[in-house]
């Protein structure tokens, strides 16, 4: 994990605090369901983590209820979404679908 406690918010920490707010739960709260570190949380939503494994990935997505490739993307390694669909032979248009949602909380538009 990469660290930088001087960065600019990055995508990935809009998204979450976007996804807490529209589920209207809180970060303890979200951990607690989706059996995440609250710590590794915190650090992403103070865009201190600039990179993540894997699992991280995949258990924000599960919390969050969406794909894999909308976190990679919000990395900005869209490529390992592509990755991930292509493994698992998901639909390319609900991935699509997906990837325009994290596009939006990406330029602002929660």
């Amino acid at each position: 994990m990469a660290m930088n406690k001087t960065s600019p918010e990055t995508p990935l920490a809009k998204f979450v605090r976007g996804r807490l707010a529209t589920m209207e739960i809180s970060q303890s709260e979200f951990c607690r369901q989706a059996n995440f570190d609250q710590g590794l949380l915190s650090k992403i939503q103070n865009s201190q983590i600039t990179s993540v494994t894997i699992e991280t990935v995949c258990k924000l997505a599960i919390g969050f209820d969406v794909h894999p490739g909308v976190i990679f993307s919000l990395l900005g390694r869209p490529e390992l979404g592509e990755l991930v669909i292509k493994a698992y032979g998901i639909d390319e248009n609900t991935f699509a679908s997906e990837r325009e949602k994290a596009d939006g909380i990406h330029s602002g538009n929660l």
